[in-house]
């Protein structure tokens, strides 16, 4: 959720600028998690509250999309995508006469001769990149051309174009692709798949919807979030809810709160923590009232099994979980150890607690996504 906050700051303002106000403050921003024995978890978050700003209506009118991600094969991952966009008026009234033109005889095979013609299967996904980057006179990275590590030695076996028409407004595509590489072999990764995505978003003047539902194997998630102009800014709303099964959650084990090193170092940046302090946050985090709890951050209220944080204790707790200064654990089960040997014979187990962050993360590269999409067509007008 905070991260979903953060990207309000990816909104184009009237101005052809980006919202000063990246980072929101006095948020009413409430977050729930839920802990069941059989590994079965439910969260909820939701923020509302007013920016500064102003947003004129988007190139985009409005825009559905549907994907689906599965993995064949262990190292191959496949993506369909279908979608349709609608640009504004205002859009339309500065299209170019060739640009109509192009769009209008375009098909699914025109695509894919140029897709051919591009000579990009079977090359890594970085070679396509840094061409494109370099092409657009652009540069990312530390190193100013550098492709990600995460994307590196991914292979675009194929790509293939299944639909495309342009019915002014509106234009209607879809693409299919297999990509390859390492990171796909993960076991964890492919008893996850196949997974669902539907996004749908909408924009008018001094307004903006957006909604993404991901359904998986284990897990759906569902995202909402608005814009919408008021007297004294803009008024902001967002939500989540996420629920599904932890995939490698052991019975018997403890559970433990713990993101990855990575994940850890880009939360705990000391501008993140300061914004929190600037929120109104509660956390509230629920399990049976058999379960031990240990390693919880601050002084929370307790009652039966459930934990609450207000104020500036919830700020400085969610700090804390975020940048790793502090590491809950659950245990379901006599059986399991907390760190420290405070009861049973087994040992602590990490638990799949990734699954939540991952499907948050989902939301937010979406909404990105978007904000790209919007930007990009901006740029043609």
């Amino acid at each position: 959720m905070v991260s979903l906050l953060a990207a309000v700051g990816c909104v184009q303002a009237q101005n052809g600028q980006l919202l000063e106000n990246m980072f929101p403050e006095n948020m009413d921003i409430r977050v729930s998690l839920e802990l069941n024995p059989d590994g079965s978890f439910y969260l909820t978050a939701a923020a509302d509250g007013t920016i500064s700003g102003e947003i004129a209506q988007l190139p985009i009118a409005s825009a559905q999309g549907h994907v689906e991600i599965s993995s064949p094969s262990s190292g191959q991952i496949k993506i369909t995508l279908d979608g349709t966009v609608t640009l504004s008026d205002d859009v339309l009234a500065e299209f170019p006469e060739e640009t109509r033109t192009m769009l209008s005889t375009a098909s699914a095979d025109t695509i894919n001769s140029y897709i051919e013609l591009m000579q990009i299967e079977g090359k890594p996904i970085q070679d396509i990149l840094s061409g494109l980057v370099g092409a657009q006179g652009l540069s990312y990275g530390e190193g100013g051309n550098e492709v990600p590590p995460e994307m590196e030695n991914i292979i675009i076996d194929n790509i293939n174009c299944t639909k495309f028409s342009w019915e002014e407004p509106t234009l209607e595509m879809g693409f299919d692709a297999t990509l390859s590489g390492g990171i796909f072999e993960n076991d964890e990764l492919r008893a996850s798949l196949p997974v669902a995505i539907d996004m749908s978003l909408k924009s008018e003047e001094g307004s903006l919807d957006l909604s993404v539902d991901v359904i998986g194997q284990n897990a759906e998630f569902h995202m909402t979030f608005s814009l919408a102009a008021a007297e004294n800014g803009l008024n902001l709303s967002a939500s989540i809810e996420a629920q599904g099964k932890i995939p490698s959650f052991e019975g018997g084990e403890p559970y433990s709160f713990q993101l990855p090193p990575e994940v850890q170092e880009a939360l705990g940046q000391q501008s993140l923590i300061e914004w929190l302090e600037e929120q109104n946050i509660s956390f509230e985090l629920k399990v049976p009232e058999s379960a031990e709890v240990a390693g919880l951050p601050g002084n929370p209220s307790h009652s039966g099994g459930t934990y609450s944080w207000t104020g500036s204790g919830a700020a400085e707790a969610v700090g804390a979980v975020l940048s790793g200064q502090s590491t809950p654990q659950v245990n379901f089960s006599s059986t399991g150890t907390l760190a420290g040997g405070q009861s049973g014979t087994g040992t602590p187990g990490v638990g799949g607690e990734g699954l939540v962050w991952v499907l948050v993360g989902v939301g937010v590269a979406v909404t990105v996504a978007v904000v790209g999409i919007i930007v990009a067509v901006k740029h043609l007008r």
